[in-house]
């Protein structure tokens, strides 16, 4: 058992090693999803780190591909849903990489995950805000985040966004 993890682990790897000798990014795909479970004995969380490293990997790299990046997010989410940190980093991830429309529907994953954490619908509405001009929409994401968090910075947040002109 232990044998395969490692075998997962050196093939990631060697993927990311292949590719920067080749100067392409290297990030693990859905279509890798099949190879990938085989190769982490039925692992699900290995797999999906395995998965959720080679797309820190390739995001790592100057020319990372947006897409690349969202299906490697995917695979990963794909072994294990309850995995945070594709979803709270993927966000940032695409964010930065111009990505924007996948956005929403991580975040949703993110709700439905993790119901009690306030990060994620306060993401929703800052990206409602900053990236869709959208500042109605945007506080009553906060106003979410506030209904779950004793901090009062995320209704401060929402009277803040309605009382712009």
């Amino acid at each position: 058992m232990q044998l395969r993890i490692i075998a997962a682990v050196a093939w990631v790897g060697a993927v990311a090693i292949h590719s920067r000798v080749e100067r392409e990014p290297a990030a693990l795909s859905p279509s890798s999803a099949p190879v990938l479970a085989v190769l982490s004995g039925g692992h699900t969380t290995a797999a999906a780190s395995a998965a959720w490293s080679s797309t820190v990997l390739h995001y790592a790299n100057t020319t990372a591909d947006p897409s690349t990046v969202a299906a490697g997010i995917h695979t990963a989410l794909r072994f294990d849903p309850s995995l945070q940190p594709p979803v709270v980093h993927g966000v940032m991830m695409l964010q930065r990489l111009g990505a924007t429309e996948e956005v929403p529907a991580l975040l949703q994953h993110g709700m439905h995950e993790f119901p009690d954490e306030s990060w994620f619908p306060w993401a929703m509405g800052m990206h409602l805000w900053l990236a869709e001009d959208s500042p109605d929409a945007a506080a009553e994401w906060l106003e979410r985040a506030a209904d779950l968090s004793p901090d009062s910075i995320h209704r401060d947040a929402a009277a803040a966004l309605r009382a712009r002109p």
